[in-house]
């Protein structure tokens, strides 16, 4: 599989215009306007096992979304809305079938486990998660009814993975689910656009983060 920096610091609005352009073709990723209350935002798996370069999971275009995840943390930080951050990690006993498909588990400690340090992690719930479903055996879902959350904005990595398969989970959990085209990555193009192809049929919204902030910023 190549890996390929699609996103950078300079492309990044453009490429994910050209993304919404393409859902649009296909009649695909209309924004879908939501209820402000009872939403919180889902950072997924920012850490350096998959942003630094030394790491044989780096996802080059990762570096690149920080500051729209960090923008959309900032304002339900300021808003007093939920933040909820995961750490993907594993080992023998928990990884079933990742230890079968990857070469490699991730991290359970050191520098690669860490989240980046960029993320502005100050103000945040974290949990730690050992599949793609950041549901499947951890407290999430009972955080999110605790707090009485009916939205959720996620963002973060792997897009086809991670990001994809909680987004569904989600979706079925019965909750409204935003995935942000420009605050996820994966490693390439190609990738990115398949999953934004299958989660704009089958989610609730896949807006780009400038439009998703608009949204928020005229509504809280």
């Amino acid at each position: 599989m190549k890996k390929h920096q699609y996103f950078t610091e300079n492309n990044i609005e453009e490429v994910a215009t050209d993304i919404k352009n393409r859902l649009e073709h296909l009649e695909l990723g209309k924004f879908k306007e939501f209820s402000i209350d009872e939403t919180a935002l889902l950072v997924l798996d920012m850490q350096n096992y998959f942003l630094l370069e030394k790491s044989q999971a780096f996802v080059p275009a990762a570096k690149s979304i920080v500051t729209n995840i960090n923008k959309l943390i900032q304002i339900f930080n300021r808003n007093n809305f939920p933040v909820i951050f995961t750490k993907h990690s594993n080992n023998e006993q928990n990884a079933k079938q990742m230890a079968a498909r990857w070469k490699h588990l991730t991290p359970e400690t050191g520098i690669l486990n860490k989240i980046y340090d960029k993320i502005d992690k100050r103000k945040g719930i974290l949990i730690n998660k050992n599949q793609y479903d950041a549901f499947y055996c951890t407290n999430l879902l009972n955080i999110l009814q605790e707090l009485k959350i009916k939205q959720l904005i996620i963002t973060g990595v792997i897009a086809n993975l991670c990001v994809e398969t909680t987004a569904r989970s989600a979706f079925v959990n019965g909750f409204y689910t935003i995935v942000p085209i420009d605050a996820t990555a994966t490693y390439n193009f190609d990738l990115h656009l398949s999953s934004l192809v299958n989660l704009s049929f089958s989610i609730n919204s896949t807006p780009t983060t400038s439009e998703l902030i608009n949204y928020l910023e005229r509504n809280i």
